[in-house]
């Protein structure tokens, strides 16, 4: 649980990305937490004022009375929210294990973020739309399916559903993010289909969004974004 004499604020774009398994770990855990969204306007400027440690978000502001602490890289805040919310074990092997799955869901993510934007990763840009969808197409057939099946067996050994574990973690909040990216149809060419073949990742899925803190953070925001 957290100190009582600190608060917390997270500040990310207003969409799921790289915050949400955050922002669902605070919620989980029901810690208090200021969910502060910006524009891409708003980014830029944090940006170019040099208010953001590595350049981007999410970051957390731990505030402790007068004093703030600004952390960032998402997976860093996974852990250490993770840690606050029960979400990560206290016994060294169980956390390796958990640490495991958390980067394999970080490797996976990463194919996915580089066939959305190559020159980020060193790579020269699609030459036109034809050569984008065929890398992503390539990607969709050849390389995720491997990783998923990895996933599907792990999940199938666990036995409870979870990747790690008999409970939730910090390792399926991470997995839940990169699996709704793709089963939204956010990347054109990667699509939902493609865990049809892997029923426990499909279920993976679905497990984290039943959690009754997870549904009940989703109602909210559904409200403060009708309202807004």
């Amino acid at each position: 649980m957290p100190e009582s004499n600190l608060s917390y604020t997270l500040t990310y774009f207003d969409f799921p990305g790289r915050g949400e398994p955050v922002r669902l770990a605070f919620a989980i855990g029901g810690i208090p937490f200021e969910n502060r969204t910006v524009t891409g306007a708003e980014f830029a400027a944090m940006k170019s004022a040099g208010e953001l440690p590595y350049g981007s978000v999410p970051v957390l502001d731990i505030h402790d009375g007068e004093n703030t602490t600004r952390v960032a890289q998402h997976v860093a805040l996974l852990r250490y929210v993770g840690r606050l919310a029960g979400l990560y074990p206290t016994d060294p092997i169980e956390a390796l294990k958990v640490d495991e799955a958390t980067y394999f869901a970080d490797e996976f993510g990463q194919c996915i973020f580089a066939a959305m934007a190559p020159m980020r990763y060193g790579f020269a840009p699609y030459a036109n739309d034809e050569e984008k969808a065929a890398m992503r197409q390539r990607l969709a057939a050849e390389v995720l399916p491997k990783l998923l099946a990895k996933l599907n067996t792990i999940i199938e050994g666990n036995g409870s559903g979870f990747v790690v574990g008999p409970s939730i973690t910090i390792a399926d909040l991470k997995w839940y993010f990169h699996i709704g990216m793709v089963l939204s149809g956010f990347v054109d060419d990667i699509p939902p289909a493609l865990f049809d073949d892997h029923p426990h990742v499909k279920n993976l899925y679905q497990k984290v969004r039943d959690v009754p803190e997870v549904r009940a953070w989703y109602e909210a925001e559904a409200s403060r974004k009708a309202s807004a």
